[in-house]
């Protein structure tokens, strides 16, 4: 259909749109209205990626671009679903600032964090020299997952670490100042599990009108997903995903409007910090988790691949609020 529309439009050799022709992978759903743009704008819609994937629910986004399938892929993210599957895919991507694009059409989850973003192979558009910006970067040593998390192997963290501070010499060799933060404990940021508390409450909130509107769909309520899910458990409960915990608790969230304000404002104000641009590995699931809590622009960029078994790894980045072209500094840096 999609392909119908851009030729449909065209006549002997004129140009839909600055992506006309070129063929593309969507997450959201095929009436979003950023698909609607990317039709205008003459992009062919290959199809819909999966949603349920280990590593992050925009990894099938990821895979359709690393394998050359297509050179670009939209996911969305609410907290790392961008950057950490385009991170293990040796992608670019980035996380525009919230609220700069439409959600109408896209599932939701939390509206303060939820966002539509890109994933490519390369980074066009390579920018200026950054000037008169402030670079803060997070020690690799401080900033990764914990051991229980994810185990240590061989000579990886070594690797890691020289490779991240080889891209921060790259990076503040371009920027008027750079500082270096201290550590995740310092920032005293995690006041309970806040942030896990307010994105509940936001999908029980911002569920309901979503699936309201669907027209190919009975279900109209988080508990009719749940009853849906409970009827049909051989399908919908797989070997990796065997229960609904995250349903069940957003549905008895019950933090109140009063209460919803000063939390999300405690999250945005601990993880802004004040400066251009942060940047930090991006194997550090708390430095993406803050970076994305901020409600500002992010961006993930491939650095290496790890000598012991091959896997890729590489940096996330924020800047301030619709400061995208530093985000584009940075990576061309």
């Amino acid at each position: 259909m999609a392909f119908w529309f851009l030729n449909a439009g065209s006549q002997g050799d004129s140009i839909r749109g600055p992506l006309h022709g070129i063929p593309i992978f969507v997450k959201p759903r095929a009436n979003a209205h950023v698909v609607d743009l990317l039709l205008k704008a003459g992009a062919i819609i290959l199809g819909k990626t999966n949603l349920s994937n280990p590593g992050g629910s925009s990894s099938s986004s990821a895979v359709a671009v690393s394998t050359g399938y297509a050179p670009y892929a939209l996911g969305t993210e609410t907290d790392g679903s961008l950057i950490c599957p385009a991170g293990r895919a040796v992608l670019y991507t980035t996380k525009p600032t919230v609220g700069l694009v439409s959600q109408k059409g896209v599932v939701p989850i939390s509206g303060h964090f939820d966002l539509v973003g890109p994933m490519t192979k390369t980074m066009h558009d390579i920018a200026v020299l950054l000037n008169d910006t402030s670079v803060a970067v997070l020690d690799p040593k401080k900033w990764r997952f914990i051991t229980n998390m994810i185990a240590p192997l061989p000579g990886a963290e070594e690797q890691m670490n020289r490779e991240i501070w080889g891209a921060y010499m790259k990076i503040k060799a371009k920027a008027l100042t750079h500082i270096d933060l201290p550590g995740r404990d310092a920032l005293n940021l995690i006041k309970g599990n806040i942030k896990g508390i307010v994105i509940l409450t936001d999908y029980k909130t911002d569920l309901n009108p979503y699936l309201e509107d669907l027209e190919e769909s009975d279900v109209r309520s988080l508990e009719n997903i749940i009853r849906f899910n409970i009827e049909n458990a051989l399908q919908e409960f797989p070997g990796h995903a065997p229960n609904q915990d995250r349903c069940m608790r957003a549905l008895t969230q019950d933090l109140s409007p009063e209460d919803h304000a000063p939390c999300l404002d405690h999250l945005r104000h601990g993880s802004r910090m004040g400066l251009d641009v942060i940047t930090g590995p991006l194997v550090a699931g708390f430095s993406m988790t803050t970076f994305s809590i901020s409600g500002y622009p992010i961006a993930g960029m491939p650095l290496s691949c790890l000598d012991c078994n091959g896997r890729p790894f590489g940096a996330t980045t924020m800047a301030t609020r619709e400061r995208e072209d530093v985000l584009v500094k940075v990576m061309s840096a």
